[in-house]
């Protein structure tokens, strides 16, 4: 489900009230011709709902506006559409749309996705958003990573039965709301948390029954109780460096995990495939980043890849190698039988019928 930005032309804020005719509509919105209007009125007529919500669906933030103002039944299908998946990037944007929902809370029902990333918040503004967040009752796919939400206390007794991914922000005056917000969800699936504090605080520790992927600081595993952390099948963290050993002891010798991940902080590519080989021989999927460009020891990779008997995709970020690293795929794919993909940065070598090609990826592809 893809985000809708709001406040983009013709999004969110432009949506007419039952008051707002064509005419009042944004500049860089559709408008109907009378026309075409009534036309769109008799076919609309004619359509069963399961048409008409399919097309609200394919429809731009533009167009959906303007069918809000076609009619009370295009109303009522194509704003659902409208506010189901929200992404807020800037402050002001973020403030549109938090007044707009608590003048109006009946638009909470409709949010299915809501994103607020690294959005600095006033203290009114965020405490407004604690307080209608519990009426977005249909809540899946909740991204919560803004400080200035967290400093103000945090998510209060909030609960949504539909909840999948969270993702938040661990710091001390909201540690315990955060505790208690992700006790009552357990149908969590995917959990992102930045947090550096580990759990001396004599805190319970927190059960995910069906968490399968975890993607922050290692410090804040210290929370999950081990039941959740075996369950764990995709591990990306932070800042990979020399605990990981101690993080995946702790998964246990028969581990759910399939795939690791991480921004490797002083330590080897190298120390890390030991490490996982070690402890995680049933690892398929791993992929590094480094902080900063570093070379990428080639052969010593290779020499790692004999104790991992099932992986099969390798990546490295913000890797450099020189350019003979073009056989790289081939000497690792020898090393290691099950290996069928590895990406360096921008290339993408694929094995297919014991032969390597290679294909240029896409920047955002993180495999």
């Amino acid at each position: 489900m893809t985000a809708r930005r709001f406040g983009d032309s013709g999004s969110l804020d432009s949506l007419p009230t039952n008051r707002t005719t064509l005419a009042n509509l944004p500049h860089s919105t559709m408008v109907l011709t009378r026309r075409a209007a009534r036309d769109l009125k008799s076919i609309i007529r004619r359509l069963p709902a399961e048409v008409l919500l399919a097309m609200c669906g394919c429809a731009s933030d533009s167009t959906l506006a303007s069918l809000c103002s076609t009619s009370r039944t295009m109303r009522a299908l194509a704003t659902p559409v409208l506010y189901r998946s929200v992404s807020l990037t800037e402050r002001t944007q973020a403030k549109r749309f938090i007044e707009t929902v608590a003048s109006r809370p009946g638009l909470a029902a409709h949010v299915r996705r809501l994103l607020l990333r690294r959005v600095e918040l006033s203290g009114r503004t965020a405490q407004t958003l604690n307080r209608i967040l519990p009426l977005m009752t249909r809540l899946e796919d909740l991204d919560l990573r803004s400080v200035a939400f967290w400093l103000e206390g945090g998510i209060g007794g909030a609960c949504f039965g539909d909840l999948r991914t969270f993702r938040g922000l661990a710091i001390p005056p909201s540690w315990a709301s955060l505790q208690a917000f992700l006790g009552r969800h357990g149908s969590i699936t995917t959990l992102d948390v930045l947090g550096f504090r580990e759990n001396e605080s004599g805190l319970s520790a927190v059960h995910l029954p069906q968490l399968t992927e975890y993607v922050g600081t290692a410090s804040f595993m210290s929370h999950l109780d081990d039941a959740t952390v075996r369950g764990i099948r995709s591990l990306d963290l932070r800042a990979l460096d020399a605990s990981l050993g101690a993080v995946l002891l702790r998964l246990g010798p028969s581990a759910n995990l399939r795939r690791v991940a991480g921004t490797l902080v002083d330590v080897e590519a190298a120390e890390v495939l030991e490490t996982v080989g070690e402890h995680a021989p049933k690892i398929e999927h791993m992929v590094f980043r480094a902080r900063k460009p570093v070379e990428l020891p080639l052969a010593t990779v290779a020499e790692r890849l004999g104790a991992l008997p099932r992986l099969r995709e390798l990546g490295f970020r913000r890797y450099t190698y020189p350019s003979e690293a073009a056989g790289a795929a081939h000497t690792w794919g020898a090393a290691c039988k099950t290996l069928v993909r590895v990406v360096l940065d921008g290339a993408d070598w694929r094995r297919v019928g014991g032969q390597w090609t290679v294909a240029a990826i896409q920047a955002d592809d993180e495999q």
